[in-house]
């Protein structure tokens, strides 16, 4: 028997014991798409990752990004450059399951942080009412010499950004301080990009 769940919340509903870890669910109860397996974060009350993006490969299916290496820290995404504005953007929209609300995880690395710089997302549309989630690094708290030697460096590792959201697709808009006039230097580094739903 097919004993596929539409949700890691449903399946924690029916299992108030159950683990955090993959579970093979059917999102449409078998109408055109078939169960898969998904990761579900049932301590956190039972979200199902739709998707992880690493930036470890060649490509990626992000806008606007630019791929770059971070010393030992591994290969990121970075927003890339938007002509005229003062902000660097990347975006991507995924296609989500049915849900009433919507997470999205990451791992953010400022370079060179030597002043205060902020990284902000936003969900479904770029202005003030779309914003989910900001985060503006202290130099003071600086790490040293994460990438490339820089001396000013911020982590800000496992961001969480919880809202509302129940639409069928889901758009995701990363915006990071673009670089001073005359300066060569990338701002920002967004790495474990993971969307989640419930």
């Amino acid at each position: 028997a097919d004993m596929s769940s539409p949700s890691c919340a449903e399946t924690l509903k029916a299992r108030k014991d159950a683990p955090d870890g993959t579970y093979w669910l059917d999102w449409d109860g078998g109408f055109g798409n078939p169960a898969a397996p998904f990761y579900c974060d049932m301590k956190s009350g039972g979200w199902t990752r739709v998707e992880l993006h690493d930036f470890d490969g060649p490509t990626t299916t992000w806008n606007n990004v630019l791929l770059a290496k971070c010393g030992a820290l591994g290969q990121g995404a970075r927003p890339g450059f938007v002509q005229g504005a003062s902000y660097n953007v990347m975006s991507r929209t995924f296609a989500v399951p049915p849900h009433a609300a919507a997470r999205a995880t990451f791992d953010l690395t400022g370079v060179d942080w030597s002043t205060p710089r902020s990284v902000s997302l936003f969900a479904d549309g770029g202005d003030a009412k779309h914003q989910v989630w900001s985060y503006t690094g202290d130099p003071a708290a600086a790490d040293k010499s994460l990438c490339y030697g820089a001396i000013k460096d911020v982590r800000k590792l496992g961001a969480v950004a919880e809202f509302k959201h129940s639409a069928p697709s889901l758009t995701l808009q990363i915006r990071g301080p673009k670089a001073d006039p005359g300066e060569t230097i990338w701002w920002a580094l967004i790495d474990n990009f993971s969307v989640w739903t419930r």
